[in-house]
Formats: C-alpha cells, sequence, structure tokens
C-alpha cells in the first residue's frame, strides 16, 4: 500500500470480542458516532466502547458501511441483529439494504422449497418495532397470501400477534371469508345439484324397465285373438 492505515483510536467491546476503528470516520459518517464522541459523554475521552447484545459480525457489517457506504453480507451475519443495530445508530439506508437483503433471502429460501412461514411471523414483530418499515409489508403480504397456512402451523403465534396486525389480517386475508363462505355456498349447490341428478336418473332407470316389463293389455288381446279366429274361419272356407 502506499499509504499506511491509520492507527485506530477507539475499541468496540462486544459479545464475542473487540472490533477496533477509527473516530474521525465514524463521527464524519454517523450522527450518532459523532454525538457519542464529540459530545459530552464518557465515550468521548475513552478509549474503549461496550456494546452489549452486539456480535463482532453485526458489527463489522456496519463498520464496513460506515466506510465504504455499501452492504456486505456475511455467513454469520444475523440480519434481524443487524436491522435492530442500524436503526439504534440512526442508519435508515443501511436498515433499508438489509431488510433488501432479508426479503431477498427468504425468496430464495422459497423457492428451495423451505418453509419461511415461522421466520416470517417472527421477523415481523422486530421489524415494525425497530421501523423496518418495507421487510414489515413484506412480511405482511406473506402472511396475509398464506394466511390458512400459517393460522393452521401456527395458531399460537397468529392469536398472539396485536390488535392491529390481526385486524390488518382479517382485512387482507387471501382467500378473504366472503370467498370462502361463497364458496361454501357454492360447495353445498353443487353436491344438491349431484345428488338430484343422481335421483332424476334413477327414477328414469326405473320407468324404462316399467314401461318394457308390462303385460299387454286387454284391447290387444282381444285383437290378437279375433284376427287368429278370422284368419282360422278362412282356411275352413277354403
Amino acid at each position: 500500500m502506499l499509504f499506511p492505515t491509520p492507527p485506530t483510536d477507539v475499541v468496540f467491546r462486544l459479545d464475542d470480542g473487540t472490533i477496533p476503528a477509527h473516530k474521525p470516520l465514524l463521527i464524519s459518517s454517523c450522527d450518532w458516532m459523532a454525538a457519542m464522541f464529540g459530545g459530552p459523554f464518557v465515550e468521548s475521552c475513552t478509549k474503549e466502547v461496550l456494546f452489549p447484545n452486539t456480535t463482532r459480525s453485526c458489527m463489522w457489517a456496519v463498520l464496513e458501511y460506515l466506510y465504504t457506504g455499501r452492504f456486505c453480507s456475511r455467513p454469520d451475519l444475523d440480519a434481524m441483529e443487524l436491522i435492530i443495530l442500524a436503526n439504534r445508530l440512526c442508519l435508515p439506508h443501511l436498515v433499508a439494504l438489509t431488510e433488501l437483503y432479508t426479503v431477498t433471502v427468504l425468496k430464495e429460501a422459497t423457492m428451495m422449497g423451505a418453509d419461511i412461514d415461522g421466520d416470517v411471523l417472527m421477523y415481523l414483530e422486530v421489524a415494525q418495532f425497530h421501523c423496518a418499515y418495507q421487510l414489515t409489508d413484506w412480511c405482511l403480504h406473506h402472511i396475509c397470501t398464506n394466511y390458512n397456512s400459517v393460522c393452521r402451523k401456527f395458531p399460537r403465534d397468529m392469536r398472539a400477534k396485536s390488535p392491529e396486525n390481526q385486524e390488518y389480517f382479517e382485512k387482507h386475508r387471501w382467500p378473504p371469508v366472503w370467498y370462502l363462505k361463497e364458496d361454501d355456498h357454492y360447495q353445498r349447490a353443487c353436491k344438491e345439484r349431484e345428488k338430484e341428478d343422481c335421483l332424476y336418473q334413477k327414477r328414469q332407470s326405473k320407468r324404462k324397465w316399467l314401461f318394457w316389463n308390462l303385460p299387454s293389455s286387454p284391447s290387444s288381446n282381444s285383437s290378437s285373438s279375433s284376427s287368429s279366429s278370422s284368419s282360422s274361419g278362412s282356411s275352413a272356407i277354403i
């Protein structure tokens, strides 16, 4: 390298280790960091900052974004944890990029045949609480589109949702309640029609059987006997 890397002047202590960083770059890229390091806080004059409930992979993603302006996914990255941290640091653009990444992963899992309903239910509450509005809309759409399946697999989780979510589900669920009622009425009508057609066919078959198996009428018998007697009389005259 032509220029040496500037020395770090702050260390973030995380749940699973530490990560060094540079205050000037953090201050210029993040208002939250600028307020923490430039304001009357303890962190402004200390070289170690404690970040509880945060992992190294999550903080690495934040630092890479602050240093480069890009989102870089990692195999060990927890997207929900990153959304929480990005919202905490007032980084809405990073939240949006993480939302896009999360939805892409969920769609790919669906195409591979994986069941994502449980993950979507969990992501919904996290997204709503931490201002991930795009992910919230996507989760709501997925749940409403697969409403019957989700309710069948996770009845308790669905009942535990907030009243606002319950109202949204009932309003936008597919199929809607009116469609289910109409479909039930149609199916019942079809079954009744099938029964009526079956009874009608049986009656028609019985009528045909009776018609072909009725005994000959008296008039036909008398006419046949008279014709036979006349023929015998004619033969006698001859």
